[in-house]
């Protein structure tokens, strides 16, 4: 039976207040903290649209994000199975919300990298690179006698993730780029200490952008997988001043036969580009499933 999601709908809730509306424990803390960094995202991303004409919404990506994936969880008895853990929905809202929380530092990383480029390239022989140095990294990461670098570690050695998380991170560093999703786990586990399941959160967001051979597997990190392909999925309604917005219904999504079967409006390269993608970075042969992703026809 064909399980099918109806993604016309825009999302209502809209601003950086959208993260606290949809991340609420018992304490109440989340919705208290995070709203203020999700309103300097937008801010910020306000800003970027004017510098980097190719620049896409990360705001309301997070929300459409935290849908897509409960829908996959909802529309398929092996998904659920594999990956509504104990206490799904309250970490899925927590990761899907947070895990773009950071990208301003990657926005800036890149203009800078952009411009040293741009403004040398007329000299002969200039080759000027960026190299960032976060000074009190160190300490940032290790407050009261907790290293935010090592706890995640340890989470990714016990779920048999072969990745040295700091020399990753430290190696982006000197090459002038800023791991987003790694540098926002550091900030969860240091802003959210006491949430008992932190290290479960911030360690799936580290790996959501990680850019290597890495094949991350459902059944040693469900959430992380489940990140990765809601992330990559989720095209439409992200505004940019210079792509052409893909808008709801320029993406048709659905479940059948154990195939996550996709239909964009969009070029069969384009679409051939993000299934591979797709398949590079998740392991679906543990749970005998497949993606098809297919250019959506155009209807005269």
């Amino acid at each position: 039976m064909e399980n099918r999601k109806n993604l016309s709908q825009k999302p209502y809730l809209t601003g950086g207040r959208l993260g606290g509306r949809i991340i609420l424990d018992s304490s109440g803390r989340r919705e208290e903290m995070l709203p203020p960094i999700l309103d300097k995202l937008r801010e910020i991303e306000s800003a970027a649209n004017l510098i980097d004409l190719n620049h896409r919404d990360h705001l309301i990506h997070t929300f459409n994000t935290y849908l897509l994936g409960h829908y996959f969880t909802c529309s398929s008895d092996v998904l659920e199975r594999k990956i509504r853990v104990a206490g799904f929905l309250n970490k899925w809202s927590f990761i899907a919300t947070a895990h773009d929380l950071a990208y301003p530092l990657e926005i800036f990383s890149k203009q800078i990298s952009k411009y040293l480029k741009d403004v040398t390239k007329p000299a002969a022989n200039s080759n000027i690179k960026m190299e960032f140095n976060l000074k009190n990294l160190e300490s940032f990461v290790s407050a009261g006698g907790t290293d935010y670098f090592s706890k995640i570690q340890r989470y990714l050695d016990q779920s048999r993730i072969q990745l040295d998380i700091r020399k990753y991170f430290v190696k982006e560093l000197s090459d002038g780029y800023i791991d987003h999703g790694i540098f926002c786990a550091l900030l969860l586990e240091k802003l959210f200490p006491d949430y008992q399941d932190i290290t479960e959160v911030s360690s799936a967001i580290a790996l959501h952008n990680i850019d290597s051979k890495i094949e991350i597997s459902i059944e040693r990190h469900p959430l992380a997988w489940l990140l990765i392909l809601s992330d990559e999925l989720q095209e439409w309604d992200r505004k940019s001043s210079g792509r052409s917005e893909l808008p709801p219904t320029g993406i048709d999504i659905c479940i059948k036969n154990k195939r996550i079967k996709v239909k964009m409006a969009s070029d069969r390269q384009t679409c051939i580009l993000k299934e591979e993608t797709i398949k590079k970075r998740l392991d679906f042969s543990e749970i005998d499933f497949g993606i098809d992703i297919q250019p959506m026809i155009k209807r005269y």
